[in-house]
């Protein structure tokens, strides 16, 4: 038993259950998983979502910024600690008052979910340039709440359904309705 960085938002484990990420207080913290150290502790600002699965080596998160949309990773350095977050690319701006509400990666391709509806996408690649967000709905749901990804597919939950899709073939299913739950587990 051990004592860690308390009350972390968003927390998931990357580079194989090795090392536990969460936010707070506008922070990215970085914890050993099975000491409960805290190797390295970043500003990230407060719209941040990060893009993780156990199995990742590195860690990956978003953070939006004047509407433009950034990708950062920070690097597993030798399972031992984490270097200095790296800013990858970034993506065209947001529309007035659209929020990102939910974000998931599957592989190389990045989904996010807005509070005005659209789910966009992008992939996960080094650019100079600024790159398109790349819509894949418009204005088709009311509020996005979260997104989680499920082997090949990913589910959004919105004010009064849960959603099904498919990353081959883009196909959305109405899977249920939602009784005021506004994040998945």
């Amino acid at each position: 038993k051990f004592e860690t960085e308390p009350l972390l938002g968003q927390p998931c484990m990357f580079n194989n259950l090795v090392f536990v990420a969460g936010i707070k207080n506008e922070k990215l913290y970085v914890i050993q998983a099975t000491t409960g150290k805290t190797l390295a502790s970043f500003p990230v600002g407060s719209e941040v979502q990060l893009l993780n699965t156990p199995s990742s080596k590195d860690l990956y998160y978003i953070s939006v910024e004047n509407r433009v949309v950034k990708l950062y990773k920070v690097q597993n350095d030798r399972n031992k600690a984490v270097i200095q977050p790296q800013l990858l690319a970034t993506f065209s701006r947001l529309k007035q008052g659209e929020l990102v509400q939910g974000a998931a990666r599957v592989e190389n391709t990045v989904y996010l979910g807005t509070s005005l509806g659209n789910v966009y996408t992008f992939t996960v690649a080094e650019s100079e340039e600024s790159q398109p967000l790349l819509p894949l709905t418009d204005n088709m749901y009311d509020h996005i709440y979260d997104i989680a990804s499920v082997g090949d597919s990913f589910y959004f939950l919105t004010p009064n359904s849960i959603f099904l899709s498919s990353y081959d073939n883009g196909i959305v299913d109405k899977k249920g309705t939602n009784p005021a739950q506004t994040n998945m587990l």
